[in-house]
């Protein structure tokens, strides 16, 4: 093989990595874009006195009713959901009024929900699964009053 042969592999080869990168970093940047609450506006998501939201919550979409607890732990959120018998959990990251967080279930499946906090605090989110066929649903967290969430459940404490 002759050295131009072996430089034009090389370049080749360079060229493939490059690439490759390129659509690893714009793959990237394209799903968080699209993670993004593009439904809530930008001054939607800005909160000059933020509400608290640390809390037990009723939850409830279209096709379910539950509990859900939520942690504050350190900048971020730990979250707890209880539905028709089934523990999912979630960590998330607030800005604004804005409270993103992943869920899993433990058992394979897994998924994004994007909630706008409103007062009260009531919760409005938006969630999809990853495994699931695309569709986006909708659920609402309603603070509960008098209960407090917890390391272990006792009387009018929930666990998280």
């Amino acid at each position: 093989m002759d050295i131009k042969t072996n430089l034009l592999k090389r370049f080749s080869k360079n060229m493939c990595l490059v690439r490759n990168s390129a659509v690893l970093i714009f793959s990237t940047f394209f799903l968080i874009g699209c993670a993004l609450p593009h439904s809530f506006s930008d001054n939607e998501m800005i909160d000059m006195n933020p509400v608290i939201i640390e809390g037990v919550y009723e939850c409830s979409s279209g096709n379910y009713t539950g509990l859900a607890v939520i942690r504050q732990k350190g900048d971020a959120y730990q979250i707890k959901w209880q539905i028709n018998k089934q523990i999912f959990f979630g960590i998330g990251i607030r800005e604004g009024n804005i409270l993103s967080s992943n869920w899993f279930d433990g058992k394979g499946t897994v998924g994004i929900v994007v909630y706008k906090i409103e007062s009260g605090p009531i919760l409005k989110g938006k969630y999809s699964v990853f495994s699931g066929d695309g569709t986006i649903k909708t659920e609402t967290l309603t603070r509960r009053r008098g209960l407090i969430p917890s390391d272990n459940a006792s009387d009018n404490r929930i666990a998280i």
